[in-house]
C-alpha cells in the first residue's frame, strides 16, 4: 500500500496525486454530513502527521465507520477509485511488476511455470479496482503473457486467486514458528533469497552466496543493469497493452497510457539512488545487499504518475 499511495521519496502530502485528488470531495461529503469528529481526523493526519499513508488507509476505513453506517452517508474510497480510469494504470503496474518480478526470479532458479498465483494480505484487496470479476478472468492472460515472456514460452496455464479473507493465508504461514523464529532448527533468514534484478548479472542472492553483492558493488554501471531489467519490463507491459488492450480489460484510460509512456523512463536512476541510499542505512559498505533493487524506479514513477495524474484528472 505504501508504494502505491505513499510519496515516493522526495514528496510530500500536499503533491501526492491520490490526496490532492480526493481529499477536497472527501472533505465536502463530511462537512456536508456534520461529521466533525472525522474532519478533525482527517485535519490532523493531513497537517500534522502528514502521512499520505495514513490519510488513504483513512479514506479506506470510512466505509465502515459507526457514524457513516448509521446515517447511511454514501461514501466508498475503493467505490471512488474504482470509477476513476486515470489511476487504475497504477494499480495494474503495480502488480505486474511483482508478478514479472517473482517470474524472472523462478526462472533464474530453474523452477516451472506455476499454476497458481494467490493474493494474499490486505493489499491485495485493490485487485478489485482493475478486475472486479471472481475468478478475475482479466488479468489471467495479463500475468500469463508476464511469464511467457520471462521463460520465452507460450505455455503459461494459470489460475489467479484472491481470497475472500486475503489476511487469512498470511497468516496461516507463521502459525508454526518457535519462539526463537526457527521451525526445527531452520531459521526463517536462512530461506530468504533476493533476485538483485540485474539484467547484465543476474544473481540470486542468499545466505548462502559464496560472492555475494556488496553495497560498495553498487556502482553505476552495476544500477544500470537494474535499470536496464526495469525497462524489459516496461516493453513487456506495453507489449501486452498492444496484444490484450488494457482500455478495454482494465477500464485504463488512454490519457494515462500516455503519460505513463513519457515519465517512465524519466528520473529512473534518481529515483534507484534514493531506494539504494535508504537501503544503506545503519548498513556498512562490505554488507551484502539485503533486498532487490528492481522496484525502486517503479515506486518513483508510481508517485510521478499520481502527481501528473491527479493533477489532470
Amino acid at each position: 500500500g505504501n508504494s502505491i499511495f505513499g510519496n515516493g521519496f522526495n514528496g510530500n502530502i500536499k503533491s501526492n496525486g491520490f490526496v490532492s485528488y480526493f481529499l477536497p470531495e472527501i472533505t465536502k461529503i463530511l462537512e456536508q454530513n456534520k461529521l466533525s469528529d472525522e474532519l478533525n481526523i482527517l485535519d490532523s493526519i493531513f497537517k500534522d502527521y502528514q502521512s499520505s499513508t495514513d490519510l488513504i488507509n483513512f479514506f479506506f476505513s470510512l466505509k465502515e465507520n459507526k457514524k457513516v453506517l448509521d446515517n447511511h452517508i454514501d461514501i466508498d474510497f475503493s467505490k471512488m477509485l474504482a470509477k476513476n480510469e486515470d489511476f487504475k494504470i497504477i494499480f495494474l503496474l503495480f502488480y505486474s511488476s511483482i508478478v514479472y518480478h517473482i517470474a524472472e526470479l523462478m526462472k533464474l532458479k530453474g523452477y516451472q511455470l506455476p499454476r497458481n498465483i494467490v493474493f494474499s494480505g490486505t493489499g491485495s484487496k485493490t485487485l478489485q479496482l482493475i478486475d472486479s470479476s471472481k475468478k478475475l478472468d482479466a488479468l489471467t492472460p495479463l500475468f500469463e503473457g508476464i511469464f511467457n515472456s520471462v521463460y520465452e514460452s507460450d505455455d503459461s496455464d494459470i489460475n489467479v486467486k484472491a481470497l475472500n479473507n486475503p489476511k487469512q493465508i498470511t497468516c496461516k504461514g507463521g502459525i508454526e514458528m518457535d519462539g526463537d523464529n526457527s521451525v526445527q532448527g531452520l531459521k526463517h533468514t536462512d530461506l530468504i533469497e533476493v533476485n538483485l534484478a540485474n539484467s547484465n548479472s543476474p544473481l540470486i542472492q542468499s545466505k548462502r552466496t559464496e560472492k555475494p553483492i556488496t553495497y560498495e558493488d553498487l556502482t553505476e554501471d552495476y544500477l544500470n543493469g537494474v535499470i536496464s531489467n526495469v525497462d524489459s519490463f516496461y516493453q513487456i507491459l506495453m507489449d501486452l497493452n498492444n496484444k490484450i488492450g488494457f482500455k478495454e480489460e482494465f477500464g485504463v484510460s488512454n490519457k494515462s497510457l500516455e503519460v505513463l509512456g513519457v515519465l517512465k523512463n524519466k528520473d529512473q536512476i534518481d529515483h534507484l539512488m534514493e531506494g539504494v541510499k535508504q537501503l544503506k542505512v545503519n548498513s556498512s559498505q562490505s554488507e551484502k545487499v539485503a533486498q532487490t533493487l528492481f522496484f525502486y524506479p517503479i515506486i518513483g514513477l508510481i508517485y510521478d504518475l499520481a502527481v501528473e495524474l491527479g493533477d489532470n484528472s
